[in-house]
């Protein structure tokens, strides 16, 4: 909520047009539309498969409303996001574009940088070369995730492995945040540092969703979903099955599982983490 900092001693002609500057900004976010809710993704580890979930859960949210809300999927992995190639798009214009418009960033200019997945969302896609990661500008990226909030229904934020001040003023400005891991030793260490990580900087622990990826539904395991609760401090929100190579079969073709395969364990898994999101997990 902060909207300026004001430097010591005080200068008073600069704190005036400090404060009136605070002022018109909060009568504008008063005056503004609703933000719709925004769920922020985050990984344990690389290679848990978060994008495979943000991609799915998207479309069971679009199926789930029968098309009627509008779902955007932002992806912030700016060095190796792949939310466009895993739906079978190549969008010219990315989200790099939006933060460099600075001033002229407006709804046109994001209406015309979204693309149609074609699989009931848009997507706003990772840039095509890497970006350093220190190059973004936390305020500008702040202010499009507010613009698009405005335009769509549901947001959804992939964010890259590694945390940057920005990347956590995501998850901060975030409803929800869902880390995603998998039934690992190495997946569950680093989840835990996550989880502290995020509530060290004052977001709520309700906030912050335990998502296990990759679950064997098999009778005799190493590790349990109990197991993987207690090792993280927090309850498990979603477990979604395992589907060996199938997915990343989809994904190789630009689709999704259940478009190549109508009835699987981990789509009825997904189904059920898109509704435990609109009801906020109750």
């Amino acid at each position: 909520g902060v909207t300026d900092v004001a430097v010591l001693p005080f200068a008073h002609d600069e704190l005036l047009a400090q404060l009136l500057d605070a002022s018109a900004t909060i009568r504008q976010r008063a005056s503004g539309r609703h933000l719709a809710p925004m769920v922020t993704f985050a990984r344990s580890t690389g290679g848990c498969g978060t994008t495979t979930v943000i991609t799915h859960v998207a479309h069971a949210l679009s199926q789930a409303s029968g098309g009627e809300k509008r779902i955007c999927v932002v992806d912030l992995d700016l060095q190796s996001g792949d939310v466009a190639s895993f739906v079978g798009q190549n969008p010219h214009n990315t989200v790099a574009d939006l933060l460099a418009a600075g001033d002229r960033l407006d709804g046109e200019l994001l209406r015309s940088t979204v693309c149609d997945s074609g699989k009931g969302f848009w997507l706003i896609a990772a840039p095509d070369a890497i970006t350093p990661l220190e190059s973004v500008d936390t305020d500008s990226l702040l202010r499009l995730l507010s613009l698009v909030r405005r335009e769509f229904d549901y947001v959804l934020v992939d964010l890259p492995a590694d945390w940057t001040s920005w990347a956590l003023s995501v998850a901060l400005n975030s409803n929800q945040v869902l880390l995603v891991t998998e039934m690992s030793i190495a997946s569950l260490r680093q989840g835990r540092k996550r989880l502290d990580l995020l509530a060290s900087v004052g977001i709520d622990r309700a906030n912050l969703r335990i998502v296990v990826n990759k679950v064997e539904r098999r009778l005799f395991k190493t590790i349990g979903i109990s197991e993987v609760s207690e090792a993280l401090g927090t309850d498990v929100l979603a477990s979604l099955s395992s589907e060996g190579s199938a997915i990343s079969a989809a994904q190789d073709q630009g689709l999704l599982l259940a478009e190549v395969k109508h009835k699987s364990r981990f789509c009825g898994d997904v189904a059920d983490l898109a509704a435990n999101l609109v009801t906020g997990g109750d």
